[in-house]
């Protein structure tokens, strides 16, 4: 009774034998590799029990996934030929069954008859494998039979849609029946082939798909198989079905990115499709394993909180959930969701790490927000907001990129993405080697307008540096090359700046004038106030005056036009200390602080025109740049310039 218990679950694959890496070998198609690793054993076996284990799962490789039978069946006669060694009874039993099913795919039926009927003649008939060996000659001779039948029907009545059902029961007779799949598939694809618009064709087409899949273990042809039902014959719902089982394809080939967007795609297009409710389990499943913790929350708690209430019980087997009661189910999917839970703020935390690793901006931002916005209080989230605003920034220079590429294809311009992409090089992130880079690029495809701007932000990024000389070299340029563009403008201006800090004084002041030629174009500030580069370069003018030419009567008429001309302008309080500065050197005590109230009344109102002040008049000490602050400076210099008055007096 042992011995017949042992081989009913060794037949029905209840029992493997356990080799280290035959398994993964398998699951990566390294066939070759797995026999060799598992012949290698075989000298060193133990015993002969363990040596006839070896040999079977060789037998079992060149059969499930080689479907080399010929060899199969080499390799279980060299397990028969173990009996004298003390092969066991069970083991002999095993190699006599699975060679006869490998006569049987090879279409050897009256080889395969001929093995039962030595098992029926060795064992008595009240074994188990006495009476199935039985039942296996009566199939075969039966199935036999019935295929002889079915294809003299065929013959008499050939072309007509009865013929059409005829040649699907064949196959199905040559798959179940007489254990020949590559056969089955072949009488499929000829109804496929023959009769594409027959009902019967999606119902081939399908059995195609699935006895590659889950009879020949050929992974790659039952994809393919799946996605041309997909895509000929989408309204059946056989084409959900196809697509239910490539998500599960790509899950045994761990790549869960795929069986993603298969369960995902299968959600959305077959809504009613009566395995839904498993989709989502898996979908989970396959998010999980992916690393995806937060959608794989989502899809458990859709699963557990839609569907497993009112699921049969028996639907709990497509989930792998086989004699579990809904109950045992449900509490372990709230476990299982608890400690997703807890996991997720780390994992999204990783996730964004490999994802900007891979410098895929856009995804590791994604997970940086879900992880702040699901986990703000946490040290993730801290880290995540940390680098939020640079990965953002990155991220928009990775979409720029794809529609960098995009517009080229097009031929559209793209001197404005490129713009764009040196401007956040250089604004943004600080890396003014490639907004160089990429500001020279635009220069070269010769578009006036945006050459002039790149050739200016050159020009501005070399004086940071500080390269004053080569930011006078492109700050030129654009003079030279685009003369009436406002970069020009903008470009004279940094020449008067850089002149001044060289103390080249003449140059600054000519560079400022020529700045003033311009049209005035004017940016407004709020409180009122408006500014442009012609009445910056002018206050300029009056400071290189007063500051560093002492030429007092210059500088006075320059700040007085300046009042006159820009009554608008934020640094019109600057102008009355300046005046009043200027009249308190001249020992125009009066005008001084007349000056100085203007200022002050000035400053006092208003916030822009204080920190204006505080801003540009470096001889005072200010203590603060708000209007208070600003206000009582120049209050108390009103004060004490009266006082050294009366004293004088």
């Amino acid at each position: 009774m042992r011995c017949q218990f042992i081989l009913f679950l060794l037949l029905f694959g209840c029992i493997s034998v356990a080799f280290s890496q035959v398994p993964e070998m398998l699951e990566a198609g390294e066939y070759q590799q797995a026999i060799q690793h598992l012949e290698s054993q075989i000298k060193s076996a133990p015993d002969t029990d363990s040596k006839a284990l070896l040999l079977s799962e060789v037998a079992k490789i060149h059969f499930d996934y080689l479907h080399d039978y010929a060899t199969a069946i080499k390799t279980y006669k060299k397990i028969l030929k173990l009996q004298r060694k003390g092969l066991s009874k069970a083991d002999h039993l095993l190699a006599q069954f699975q060679m006869a099913k490998a006569h049987a795919r090879l279409g050897q039926h009256d080889e395969a008859i001929k093995i039962y009927e030595e098992i029926k003649r060795t064992n008595p008939a009240t074994e188990l494998s006495y009476q199935m060996a039985q039942r296996f000659i009566h199939t075969t001779r039966s199935a036999l039979q019935k295929l002889k039948t079915q294809q003299q029907w065929i013959q008499r009545n050939q072309d007509t849609p009865l013929a059409v059902e005829m040649q699907l029961q064949i196959a199905e007779i040559l798959l179940k029946e007489l254990n020949q799949p590559e056969a089955a598939i072949e009488r499929y694809r000829s109804i496929v082939r023959d009769h594409p618009d027959s009902a019967l064709a999606i119902d081939a087409q399908w059995r195609i798909g699935n006895t590659y899949h889950k009879v020949l273990h050929q992974k790659s042809e039952a994809f393919r198989a799946y996605q041309r039902l997909i895509e000929q014959y989408s309204p059946s719902p056989y084409a959900a079905e196809a697509e239910y089982q490539i998500g599960h394809l790509h899950t045994s080939a761990g790549d869960f990115e795929q069986a993603v967007l298969a369960f995902e795609h299968l959600i959305a297009t077959y809504p009613s499709f009566w395995r839904l409710p498993a989709a989502y389990y898996w979908l989970a499943d396959s998010y999980e394993r992916g690393g995806d913790y937060k959608r794989a929350i989502d899809a458990l708690t859709v699963f557990l909180r839609v569907y497993l209430p009112a699921a049969d019980p028996s639907f709990l087997g497509d989930i792998g959930r086989y004699g579990e009661s809904k109950l045992e189910v449900q509490a372990d999917l709230e476990e299982r969701i608890r400690t997703l839970e807890a996991r997720l703020p780390r994992t999204l935390l990783e996730k964004a790490t490999e994802y900007l690793q891979q410098k895929d901006y856009l995804a590791a931002l994604e997970n940086f927000r879900t992880l702040i916005a699901l986990a703000p209080q946490t040290e993730y989230a801290q880290k995540a907001r940390e680098r939020l605003e640079e990965i953002a920034y990155r991220a928009e220079l990775q979409r720029l990129e794809a529609q960098l590429k995009e517009y080229r294809q097009s031929r559209n311009s793209i001197s404005g993405i490129l713009y764009r992409m040196a401007e956040i090089h250089e604004r943004y992130l600080d890396e003014s080697t490639e907004a160089i880079s990429i500001y020279k690029k635009i220069m070269d495809m010769g578009k006036p307008s945006w050459s002039a701007r790149a050739a200016y932000r050159i020009g501005v990024l070399y004086a940071q540096q500080p390269l004053q000389q080569q930011a006078l070299l492109a700050y030129q340029h654009v003079i030279d090359d685009y003369p009436q563009s406002s970069e020009a403008m903008m470009a004279n201006y940094e020449i008067g700046e850089i002149y001044r800090s060289q103390q080249k004084y003449q140059q600054a002041l000519d560079a400022y004038r020529n700045t003033i030629d311009y049209p005035e174009r004017e940016w407004y500030l709020g409180e009122g106030t408006s500014y442009s580069l012609a009445e910056r370069s002018r206050f300029s003018i009056g400071r290189i005056y007063y500051e560093n030419l002492q030429n007092y009567g210059e500088a006075f008429q320059t700040f007085q036009e300046f009042i006159e001309t820009y009554p608008n302008s934020p640094r019109l309080a600057a102008s009355y200390v300046m005046i009043g500065l200027i009249q308190e050197i001249r020992q125009n005590i009066k005008d001084a602080l007349t000056a100085y109230a203007k200022a002050r009344d000035l400053a006092f109102g208003s916030e822009i025109q204080a920190n204006y002040v505080a801003d540009e008049i470096t001889s005072l000490d200010f203590p603060g740049r708000d209007p208070l602050s600003v206000g009582k400076r120049l209050q108390k210099k009103i004060s004490d310039l009266s006082d050294s008055q009366r004293v004088g007096e």
